[in-house]
């Protein structure tokens, strides 16, 4: 198991960079950002139990080569477009698509990659103090977890299988995606 980390903010809209570790080492950043600024007034301002609408996000890695971009897509909400360059340099176009978009209940996004079916599953916590973590998983293979930290502040991703380890940025960027902005 290797284990990464970021500060978190009590703002999930917030689009102030958040520095990634893998231990002691930092790896990369990530950071959200608005096409403009009415996009970015109607995530701060709307119905504050959806995710936002329009919040992008970018993850560079630590000699700052975009290695993941992420957009929603639509205001309904439910699709969220990832664009992932690999280690080899290779270009992957992921579709995110949200099975389970309902507040109150277990999240559930579905996506294809490399031809295999996958998922992350974030079953709903009654302690909010100590919640659940999310998991990925590669066609059958549980390959991470995700989870805040509320103690100390921080999200905390768990790569289980090191088989996946070349694929680090991909999974960070596609939890931080789908949860970060409602906070897993």
């Amino acid at each position: 198991m290797v284990q990464y980390f970021y500060d978190t903010s009590l703002n999930g809209n917030t689009t102030k960079p958040l520095d990634i570790y893998r231990g002691t080492e930092k790896i990369g950043v990530v950071r959200g950002s608005y096409d403009n600024i009415i996009k970015k007034f109607i995530d701060e301002f709307g119905d504050s139990k959806f995710s936002p609408s329009f919040l992008k996000y970018e993850l560079k890695d630590n000699p700052g080569l975009v290695r993941i971009i992420t957009k929603p897509l639509g205001f309904m909400k439910g699709k969220i477009a990832v664009s992932y360059l690999d280690s080899d340099d290779n270009k992957h176009e992921i579709l995110m698509k949200d099975m389970k978009n309902v507040s109150f209940g277990s999240k559930q996004v579905e996506f294809e990659y490399r031809e295999t079916n996958c998922l992350i599953y974030k079953e709903r916590s009654t302690n909010p103090l100590n919640p659940k973590p999310a998991e990925m998983y590669i066609g059958e293979r549980l390959i991470a977890d995700w989870k805040i930290d509320v103690s100390n502040k921080q999200v905390v991703v768990n790569i289980l299988d090191l088989d996946f380890m070349g694929e680090e940025y991909l999974i960070l960027g596609l939890f931080h995606a789908y949860l970060y902005a409602t906070k897993g």
